[in-house]
């Protein structure tokens, strides 16, 4: 590269790793793309192709896929009662999972943005269905773990 005086190839050299071949054949497919631009774009098979397209400017490394997936830690939630309020919070460290959040809200659960957390007000005929699926969900969790 100790003859190549040009301050481009040398920093996307740097930044990219790019070849001087791979830099050469990129500024002839960009020269080419000018040059077809202004008379128009190539026609392949009665299809538009420009030229750049058909050039690489550098070649992509392949990516390394995880081998296995991590395993996600399930899912913990807290039942709390809220005597101040007069309610029952339920807590999860983190976003809980879709059926669970549309079975909170048939139960009537609601979220409470400030407290980040599902509440529901106390009651008899409450205890007994909303209460109760927050608490098989709980137990659920607990004998998963």
């Amino acid at each position: 590269y100790a003859g190549i005086s040009n301050y481009r190839f040398h920093e996307a050299h740097r930044q990219t790793g790019i070849t001087l071949e791979q830099w050469e054949r990129g500024k002839r497919a960009l020269i080419a793309k000018k040059l077809l631009n202004r008379a128009g774009a190539a026609t392949n098979d009665g299809r538009n192709v420009e030229v750049a397209d058909l050039y690489c400017l550098a070649k992509e490394e392949p990516k390394d896929e995880p081998a296995e997936e991590v395993a996600k830690p399930q899912e913990q939630a807290t039942l709390l009662v809220n005597e101040c309020r007069n309610r029952h919070e339920l807590r999860f460290p983190n976003i809980p999972p879709t059926w669970v959040r549309k079975g909170l809200k048939e139960r009537d659960w609601r979220w409470d943005r400030d407290n980040r957390c599902w509440h529901i007000r106390r009651g008899a005929f409450r205890e007994q269905t909303a209460v109760g699926f927050a608490y098989q969900f709980v137990k659920k969790q607990e004998a998963a773990a």
